[in-house]
């Protein structure tokens, strides 16, 4: 079941003392240039859009469904009480308020953080005058938005994590560890995915032909695969699909190497093609990396990459070069890519991406609580002469010499994962004020 994309609506609504509103004139016209400011910086996105409402006029809810962050803006001193009635009434988490330089505003917000803080209450205030502004109030509500859009998903394990995933929490407690973070949780046997691939329709089996021949005609070369192998790879993507949407899930990871004997063939394509479709998909039952997956998701709306960490090469006193690969990738992240067998098994169908160079971010939640969180910003280069003892997506990494030693040291796990862009500070922040993770310090 895809997620809608991410997206928030704010409104900021100005509170005046009694009397105040009067001698400055129409309240909402007072915060038109601040929300200008905002639209004008770089940083502004699609996925968030800004209003402006009296007390007495802001909107139940967006007609769209769009998530809504009101934001109390309080104009003058004498409003604290109003404030907190606001509120109140929009308890937002974290609470966003924002102050002016004048007619007491900055000191009404105070007394009212003091109050918020007294109630446990997370908020934060923004000083609109200030030149960072903008680009800080931004990141605030893109923090908002990931909170809003994790608290909304739910993960599935669709069978059990791999025998070799021996740093796995106890399953009983992934509950609770994902709720963490925002997420709910559910298990799910991995015969029913067997089930719903042996009953797929004369229509389905139809349209998993169908797939598998666009699937071939989209890809720069066709190695290994026949288009037997093809059709069942997109059997099992029909499938997977109808048990996904059928449990309303937004996200999973799945005991893929069962597959191999259960129904001979693999999970490659089905992963490729449902993170294309915006239901972040992982592999093997792992479940700190599809969590991983689901904050990437909720917080840029893009894709990302589930890999096999393969080396670590020092290069100098700054850099280090990390080797990636597996089996499978979004296709939205590749510039173009090959049909293969997959690599362990040699038999059945994956997917040789060749990505983007450039800018990424390394990302990956672990510990035993899942209350650790590594994430740094990298250079990604893709390779043109992939190798046949590995994954078969393959690229290396330029990443921080500090980092590379600490991952290293202290690692999180095999799985990391890579998504276009350097965002690496938000979703520190994001672990760090959501749910109480630790950051990886290099």
């Amino acid at each position: 079941m895809m997620m809608s994309s991410p997206s928030l609506h704010v409104v900021i609504v100005p509170i005046f003392s009694t009397g105040a509103q009067d001698s400055e004139g129409k309240s909402t016209d007072l915060v038109v240039p601040f929300i200008d400011r905002i639209r004008e910086h770089p940083l502004s996105q699609g996925s968030l859009t800004f209003s402006t409402a009296r007390l007495d006029t802001i909107p139940a809810d967006e007609p769209s469904g769009t998530p809504q962050l009101v934001v109390a803006f309080p104009m003058t001193g004498g409003t604290e009480a109003e404030t907190l009635r606001l509120l109140a009434q929009y308890p937002n988490d974290p609470i966003v308020m924002l102050s002016r330089p004048i007619a007491n505003s900055f000191p009404a917000c105070l007394e009212t953080l003091a109050q918020l803080g007294n109630m446990g209450k997370r908020a934060f205030l923004y000083q609109t005058h200030l030149p960072s502004f903008p680009a800080a109030f931004l990141e605030a509500c893109t923090l908002s938005r990931t909170h809003l859009h994790m608290r909304a998903a739910r993960i599935g394990l669709l069978g059990e994590p791999s025998a070799w995933l021996v740093a796995t929490p106890d399953l009983a407690a992934v509950p609770a560890l994902m709720k963490r973070w925002g997420p709910e949780y559910a298990q799910l046997p991995l015969g029913r995915v067997i089930q719903a691939y042996t009953s797929l329709s004369a229509e389905e089996l139809a349209e998993a032909s169908l797939i598998a021949h666009r699937m071939q005609a989209r890809a720069e070369e066709v190695s290994e695969p026949d288009e037997t192998e093809m059709v069942k790879a997109a059997r099992f993507y029909l499938a997977t699909k109808k048990v996904i949407q059928a449990a309303c899930l937004h996200g999973f990871t799945i005991q893929c190497f069962e597959l191999l004997s259960a129904l001979r063939t693999t999970g490659c394509l089905a992963v490729s093609m449902l993170n294309d479709e915006g239901v972040p998909a992982g592999c093997e039952g792992d479940l700190a990396p599809i969590l991983t997956m689901m904050l990437v998701r909720c917080a840029t709306g893009q894709a990302s990459f589930m890999a096999n960490l393969l080396s670590v090469e020092i290069l100098d006193d700054a850099r280090a070069k990390l080797a990636v690969a597996h089996c499978t990738i979004p296709l939205c992240m590749t510039q173009r890519f090959t049909l293969r067998s997959h690599f362990e098994s040699g038999k059945h169908v994956a997917i040789q991406g060749r990505l983007e160079d450039g800018a990424y971010t390394l990302v990956r939640i672990g510990g035993p609580q899942f209350d650790q969180i590594a994430a740094v910003d990298v250079t990604l280069h893709a390779s043109d002469s992939p190798s046949e003892v590995c994954c078969r997506t393959q690229c290396e990494i330029t990443a921080p010499r500090a980092f590379a030693e600490k991952w290293i040291e202290r690692p999180l796990g095999n799985h990391i994962i890579l998504a276009k862009g350097h965002f690496a500070r938000l979703l520190v922040q994001y672990a760090t004020h959501f749910a109480q993770a630790q950051p990886m310090e290099y």
